[in-house]
């Protein structure tokens, strides 16, 4: 199942941390799961969420993927404009 976060422009870290929570309970994860699964405190994975401390853009890799995820970074040229009103997290599949 492939998950995608469309960051087709630039977004906040807020939203960042709203997609990566959005994304965790759609997969079916409680918090802890997910510290265990990235091999880190609950304390981490409840900051990242919550926006307290940013994600490394490698580690939020690894942690989509575990997510049963994937991000699609496109260039600038291949970008589709989208409303915030309908950014989000879409499952696929």
């Amino acid at each position: 199942m492939t998950n995608p976060i469309p960051f087709d422009d630039p977004i906040s870290p807020r939203e960042v941390a709203e997609h990566l929570k959005r994304m965790r309970k759609m997969a079916g994860f409680t918090q802890q799961q997910a510290a265990d699964r990235m091999r880190v405190g609950i304390g981490t994975i409840q900051a990242w969420e919550s926006g307290v401390n940013l994600v490394q853009v490698c580690v939020m890799f690894a942690l989509v993927e575990s997510y049963g995820g994937v991000v699609v970074l496109k260039p600038p040229s291949q970008r589709t404009p989208i409303s915030r009103s309908t950014k989000g997290f879409t499952p696929q599949g």
